[in-house]
């Protein structure tokens, strides 16, 4: 062997130095690739969602290749590709057509059930408020003064009736008396009618006032925060495309799952 064919061996490079992976099978490899990118694309699906908020505690859990027997071979029953998804969420909107007035929300949020998350304009409505809750207190007014009207009439009615019965009273004083006794009961029964009337009135402005609050629908995170204060929203669709349908989109991270589209020919695995 000469000089030259010396130095050209030296130079020569084992295999196992250039392949750090020989010895591995070939399927073992691209399992492993396939779950190492199911983890990347499940994390980076998921901090798409949730814009990585804080104080959200995020599990990992390992993926890993199964088979009918249990075990965990090279071999997988089945492989599928799909998305993170929520099963829960909502795009929250107001019951009634107003202006916002306020938003305590952002993307990333997190927000707990019945937590108010925008305020719209009150203003007309608690003028209603105000003017149902009057009624009512006139209402509650005139129906003590019936009652009073009766409990005076009454004591006079039975007397005029026993002088009558005696004898000693006319038949004009008794028609008299009987009328007025007659008049303050019905005052009175429309007096309890215009209360409970007065009373429902107040219960829907309440309501009404009530629906100027957003309220969080269940707990979970904002994703989506689609108004802003002093846009219009409405519960219906409006035309021309200034009025908001909607306050924000709320996901409830408790109930996310896997979708993945099977094939049919695998429907059976």
């Amino acid at each position: 062997m000469n000089d030259t064919t010396r130095l050209i061996n030296e130079l020569r490079l084992e295999r196992d130095t250039l392949d750090p992976v020989a010895g591995l099978s070939s399927r073992k490899i691209i399992t492993t690739l396939v779950v190492a990118t199911v983890l990347l694309a499940g994390g980076f699906i998921y901090w798409t969602i949730t814009g990585t908020p804080q104080g959200i505690l995020i599990q990992v859990a390992t993926v890993a290749a199964f088979t009918q027997d249990g075990a965990n071979p090279d071999n997988a029953v089945l492989n599928a590709s799909g998305y993170i998804v929520a099963r829960r969420q909502a795009t929250v909107s107001a019951k009634i057509t107003a202006r916002v007035t306020e938003v305590f929300i952002d993307e990333g949020q997190s927000v707990e059930q019945g937590e108010i998350i925008a305020t719209l304009d009150n203003t007309n409505i608690k003028a209603v408020y105000q003017h149902n809750h009057a009624q009512l207190e006139q209402a509650s007014a005139s129906l003590r003064a019936a009652q009073v009207a009766v409990n005076n009439e009454q004591p006079l009615f039975a007397r005029v009736q026993q002088q009558l019965e005696r004898g000693v009273g006319s038949q004009q004083d008794f028609d008299v008396g009987k009328a007025r006794y007659e008049t303050a009961r019905a005052n009175l029964d429309v007096a309890t009618q215009t209360l409970a009337v007065a009373e429902a009135s107040l219960l829907i402005a309440e309501r009404n006032l009530d629906d100027t609050i957003v309220r969080a629908p269940f707990s979970g995170i904002v994703t989506v925060k689609a108004a802003q204060p002093g846009e219009m929203v409405s519960p219906i669709s409006a035309g021309g495309g200034f009025t908001r349908t909607g306050i924000g989109t709320i996901v409830d991270m408790a109930s996310l799952e896997v979708d993945v589209d099977v094939s049919e020919s695998f429907i059976n695995r």
